[in-house]
C-alpha cells in the first residue's frame, strides 16, 4: 500500500512541477514561489474547513510548526531554483535520490516496517532516473 501511495506521489509531484516550471518561465521564481505558496494556503484552508476531523494547534507545537513550514518553504524555493536551471525531467530524476534517505529515517524514526521491499522500490525509482538521465 505504501508503494502504492508512494507512486501516487509521484504522479501528483511530477504534475505539480511541469505547471511551476511553466510558471517560472513565463514569469520569475519569485512569483512562482509566491503563487505555491498562496494556492496551498488556499487548498489547505479548504481542507481545514471541510474536514470531519477540527485542526487545532497547541501552543507547545508553534515552534515546531515554525520550523517545519520554513522548512518547506526552503525546500520549495531550492526547488525553483533547480528547476529554473535545468530540465524537469532532470530535476525530478536526481530528487529520486532522495527516497533512499527516506526509507532509512522512515524506518528509523519512525518504525516503520519491511525496509528491503522499500529498499528494492527506491533502488527500482533511481535506476528509472538513471535511464533518464543518460537518454
Amino acid at each position: 500500500k505504501s508503494t502504492l501511495f508512494r507512486f501516487i506521489a509521484l504522479i501528483f509531484s511530477a504534475t505539480e512541477a511541469i505547471f511551476i516550471k511553466k510558471i517560472i518561465l513565463l514569469t520569475n521564481i519569485n512569483n512562482a514561489f509566491s503563487l505555491w505558496a498562496i494556492s496551498g494556503l488556499f487548498f489547505s484552508f479548504l481542507i481545514c474547513l471541510f474536514a470531519k476531523h477540527k485542526f487545532s494547534i497547541q501552543k507547545s507545537s508553534i515552534k515546531y510548526q515554525l520550523l517545519l513550514i520554513f522548512s518547506v518553504g526552503l525546500m520549495q524555493y531550492s526547488t525553483n531554483i533547480v528547476f529554473a536551471q535545468i530540465n524537469v525531467a532532470y530535476a525530478l530524476a536526481l530528487f529520486q535520490l532522495s527516497t533512499i534517505l527516506s526509507v532509512f529515517l522512515g524506518t528509523k524514526l519512525f518504525n516503520e516496517k519491511h525496509l528491503i521491499k522499500k529498499l528494492l522500490c527506491s533502488t527500482l525509482m533511481i535506476l528509472g532516473a538513471i535511464i533518464i538521465i543518460l537518454n
